[in-house]
C-alpha cells in the first residue's frame, strides 16, 4: 500500500515536470527590431527578424509581459507563431507565445 502511494507522487512530480518542460518550448527565436514605419499597403505594426526573414505583427498575447511601446530594440525572443490568417499581406504574422530570451 505504502509503495503504491509513494508510486502515485512519483508519477504525479514527473508528470507536472514534463508539463513544464512542454510549455516552455518555442518553435523559433527571433528579434523585434522596431516599429515598421513605411507607409504602404502591407506595412504597419512592429517587425522581428526569424531565421534571416523580417515579418511583420501588429498584436502580442496579452500574457507575454512585453510592452513594445518602453522596448529598447533590438529585442530578443523565443516565440511561437505562424502566417496570418486575419492579414492577408505577405510576410504578416500571428504570435501565438512570446517571451524574451
Amino acid at each position: 500500500m505504502r509503495a503504491g502511494v509513494i508510486g502515485v507522487i512519483g508519477f504525479s512530480l514527473i508528470l507536472l515536470c514534463c508539463k513544464k518542460g512542454i510549455s516552455d518550448h518555442y518553435q523559433s527565436t527571433g528579434t523585434i527590431t522596431g516599429p515598421d514605419l513605411r507607409m504602404c499597403i502591407c506595412c504597419g505594426g512592429w517587425q522581428i527578424m526569424i531565421d534571416n526573414q523580417t515579418y511583420n505583427f501588429d498584436l502580442l498575447p496579452s500574457d507575454s509581459k512585453i510592452d513594445l511601446e518602453h522596448e529598447t530594440f533590438p529585442v530578443y525572443v523565443s516565440l511561437d507563431w505562424q502566417l496570418s490568417q486575419k492579414i492577408k499581406c505577405p510576410k504578416w504574422i500571428d504570435i501565438h507565445k512570446i517571451k524574451k530570451r
